[in-house]
């Protein structure tokens, strides 16, 4: 049989009304995959930090004014560097979402695919896709997600798959390289809400990382009250009570540390396919003056969006006529 962890949650509500929503001290979706997405996340914001951003709606290129050793050679400048991009398309009963993440040398390192399935549904918007920001957890619209992160071979990292009945129960089952190791799953009854976590045993192997879980039955539990408002009994199956700050640990540790964060080490081994990067001070307004002056140059370079380089530069004639830019000359004349 195999083993498992069960934490059960039950929180008292009226009938027939969408189940409750998690007390916002244990531990969301939300945080879980953002966990081990912080480094795609990080990626993208240093890229455009350190690097010139050009791009459409569903694409972006990265390049330099100045050669990079990356991978193993030197890239010149105005050379791709990296590049995001996105393929969005409406499927039936849905729409499906797909991200690869290009690094030197335009080779595939990661793909994102999420498929949601519901109505009035909408794409990820513009400003996360760049940031490589998303949310995760089902929608009042949404009655199914399917969320899948894979490699530069295809091989599936981390999975989740979400659903809603038509009573708003929510099913979610996360997965390691297709090894189911978590459900949460949320029940409304009469009087009270029930989600219940249940850990299963898993063993999974990754480039010379593995991780594994094995245990015997054992569980926790947390009922939240309507009435008292407030109240909130955190008990384990055959212990006493649990303060909440020994609850939340145990989420902690189970969930967070003892697998997530080797997803995250999992990811962590093909960042270096992009270009190095490092966090950057704030820019003043010379330096912005500066960059953008770069971005011209690469545009030029490209030969490719020249009428962006027009609008640039009758941008900066507009300005300084109007006195919204000024700038002192010191050069020798």
């Amino acid at each position: 049989m195999r083993a498992s962890i069960v934490l059960i949650l039950l929180m008292t509500k009226g009938l027939y009304a969408a189940p409750l929503p998690l007390p916002s001290s244990i531990l969301s979706i939300d945080t879980m995959i953002k966990t081990f997405r912080t480094v795609l996340e990080d990626k993208a914001r240093k890229l455009s930090e350190n690097y010139i951003q050009t791009g459409s709606e569903d694409f972006l290129t990265f390049t330099s004014t100045e050669s990079v050793w990356c991978k193993d050679r030197t890239y010149q400048a105005g050379e791709t560097l990296a590049q995001l991009r996105r393929v969005n398309s409406k499927i039936p009963k849905g729409i499906r979402e797909v991200v690869f993440y290009y690094g030197c040398g335009g080779k595939l390192t990661y793909t994102e695919t999420i498929i949601t399935h519901g109505k009035d549904l909408k794409y990820n918007t513009r400003a996360n896709f760049i940031k490589a920001k998303r949310s995760f957890p089902l929608t009042d619209k949404e009655n199914l997600k399917i969320y899948s992160l894979k490699d530069h071979n295809s091989v599936e990292l981390f999975s989740m798959v979400g659903r809603k009945d038509d009573k708003k129960n929510t099913f979610y089952k996360f997965s390691i390289k297709s090894e189911q190791f978590l459900t949460i799953n949320s029940f409304d009854h009469a009087a009270l809400t029930q989600v219940s976590f249940v850990f299963h045993p898993y063993s999974v192997s990754y480039e010379g990382n593995s991780i594994s879980r094995q245990w015997g039955n054992w569980g926790l539990k947390a009922n939240i009250f309507k009435s008292p408002k407030g109240r909130i009994d955190y008990i384990g199956y055959n212990s006493p009570e649990l303060s909440q700050n020994s609850f939340n640990q145990v989420l902690n540790t189970y969930i967070i540390e003892k697998t997530i964060k080797k997803v995250e080490d999992f990811v962590e081994n093909h960042i270096s396919d992009f270009p190095s990067t490092q966090s950057s001070a704030p820019v003043d307004q010379n330096g912005r003056f500066l960059q953008e002056l770069k971005l011209m140059y690469t545009l030029l370079l490209s030969g490719e969006n020249l009428i962006e380089v027009k609008n640039m530069v009758l941008g900066y004639i507009e300005a300084i006529e109007t006195k919204k830019l000024e700038y002192t000359d010191n050069r020798e004349h």
